[in-house]
């Protein structure tokens, strides 16, 4: 086996580079995407809240049920 390697270096090389290089661009455009996702948190009716909108609201309605309590 190690010597097939040794002995087909640059047809080892090429089927290495075109396993890798969808595997590099897809975990390059994830993280693009997922970039731009996280400004918006949810869409309701095609009004986009925003994550800090969303945090915000969330912290207000735990403030008003310890209140309750």
């Amino acid at each position: 086996m190690f010597d097939f390697v040794h002995e087909k270096k640059r047809l080892v090389q090429i089927v290495l580079a075109l396993i890798i290089l969808p595997f590099a661009f897809w975990g390059v455009d994830s993280y693009n995407q997922s970039g731009n996702t996280a400004e918006v948190a949810a869409t309701v009716n095609d009004a986009k809240i925003s994550q800090q909108e969303f945090e915000n609201a969330l912290r207000q309605q735990q403030n008003r049920l310890r209140q309750m309590l």
